[in-house]
């Protein structure tokens, strides 16, 4: 049964939301509550964001302000759900989803919570019945065809993956996260002509970054595009000149032109910062991330030879009002998420938080981050930034953990400062850090 949709004010707070923009969603949420104080939807969206933070508290009252106005509000009662499967109620959380999509039939937002548990619990058949579900009651909406394109994909079914992701990405035409993600997918896939649509769009939203432009360039090699290429990888270079990946793609590009003299000149350069590398190390064959690596970023990436890895949320897109601190912060964020990630494979492989860049094959200082220092304690990353906007100002990155079933892993990565106002920060940078760095 196809849902009803929400109030339009409403509405627009979950399509910002599923596109990323948590900034815009959280201020139009504000608005809609002091405008419309007796719409229990307008509640229950703010109550949505707040649970995205893991501020459940925030969102609990929410809730409650929800249900003193209309107590069967279906999207504040699939939130306090999932509030009570994190904190460990999971057969309550199971039942009143449930009780809800009895009184709700086709309930998008009970049907992607439901299927965020039984994926949770590796009921993969539940949870992809439910994503259809979602599919056929808000065809309009594009993060269900995500999640299923990705579980699909994950099971190793891309043939039904693909037509997925590709419907998602053009639902979402001003997500540049979405159309970097199954650009990349596709890619992999060996989709060409359906993976440039996507990146060509996710580089117009994104401009210059150098997972998408990458990306980018090997997908125009395999259309046979090596000028666009080897112009591609140039803006790159002169922002990476020593990532030996994009060295390596653009050598091969060039020879295919024609270009012998520039190809060789990048071969030379490959060679010599092989050369570097097996001096640093003393060991020209490892691979291991726990040594120093020029490529640290492009080690994540992954490389011409061995396929494209896919980094499915390395890219957000900015906030549309201009505010210099709060722009470069994020960026800050963005530039961090391989940090983060080496963070958490070094957690997973020792049991133990980093207490040093080296422990992860960083240097100190990473460029387009700030000075790195680590807490090994409670695993809080501080970032001193060296961006001017917001130059000296600390950043704080720490590990959020979730518990299933016994087994202890890190869930995600929150964010604060005390060195900006609240204005100044990021909706997904705004938690209270000072304990963290005492």
């Amino acid at each position: 049964m196809p849902q009803t949709t929400h109030p339009y004010a409403v509405e627009q707070i979950y399509r910002l939301e599923d596109q990323n923009c948590l900034d815009e969603a959280f201020a139009l949420a504000e608005k809609t509550v002091a405008e419309q104080p007796e719409l229990a939807a307008a509640y229950a969206a703010r109550a949505r964001l707040h649970y995205q933070l893991d501020h459940y508290t925030a969102a609990k009252a929410d809730i409650e302000r929800a249900h003193a106005i209309d107590p069967d509000e279906p999207d504040a009662l699939r939130t306090l759900a999932q509030i009570q499967y994190e904190q460990g109620q999971a057969s309550e959380a199971k039942a009143l989803l449930d009780a809800v999509l009895q009184r709700h039939p086709g309930h998008y937002g009970a049907l992607m919570a439901r299927a965020w548990i039984a994926e949770e619990e590796g009921a993969e058949d539940q949870a992809i019945a439910d994503w259809q579900a979602a599919i056929r009651s808000r065809p309009d909406r594009a993060t269900a065809k995500a999640r299923l394109g990705w579980k699909l994909l994950e099971l190793g079914r891309a043939d039904e993956a693909a037509p997925q992701l590709m419907a998602s990405a053009r639902q979402s035409k001003e997500d540049g996260q979405l159309q970097y993600n199954v650009g990349t997918a596709l890619y992999e896939l060996g989709r060409y002509d359906e993976a440039i649509e996507c990146l060509d769009r996710g580089r117009r939203l994104i401009g210059e970054a150098n997972a998408i432009q990458h990306n980018r360039a090997l997908c125009l090699v395999a259309l046979g595009r090596d000028l666009e290429a080897v112009e591609e990888w140039t803006s790159v270079l002169k922002r990476c000149p020593d990532w030996d990946w994009v060295l390596s793609g653009r050598a091969r590009a060039l020879e295919r032109l024609g270009r012998l003299a520039e190809a060789e000149a990048d071969r030379k350069r490959l060679a010599e910062i092989h050369a570097e590398e097996e001096a640093a190390t003393g060991d020209e064959s490892t691979e291991s991330p726990a040594r120093p690596r020029r490529n640290w970023l492009g080690w994540l990436i992954g490389g011409l030879g061995g396929g494209l890895a896919l980094l499915l949320s390395i890219l957000v897109l900015s906030p549309s009002t201009p505010n210099p601190r709060r722009d470069a912060i994020k960026a800050v964020q963005q530039a961090a998420e391989p940090v983060t990630h080496l963070a958490e494979n070094h957690y997973a492989r020792t049991g133990q938080f980093a207490s040093s860049a080296e422990d992860l094959g960083l240097p100190t200082a990473v460029n387009g981050v700030g000075q790195l220092s680590f807490n090994p304690q409670n695993g809080a990353i501080a970032i001193l930034a060296t961006d001017p906007a917001i130059a000296g100002k600390r950043i704080v990155l720490y590990p959020v953990f979730k518990d299933r079933q016994g087994e202890k892993s890190i869930k995600h990565w929150e964010c604060g400062s005390p060195d900006f106002a609240n204005a100044d920060l990021p909706y997904r940078c705004k938690d209270d850090v000072a304990a963290l760095l005492r």
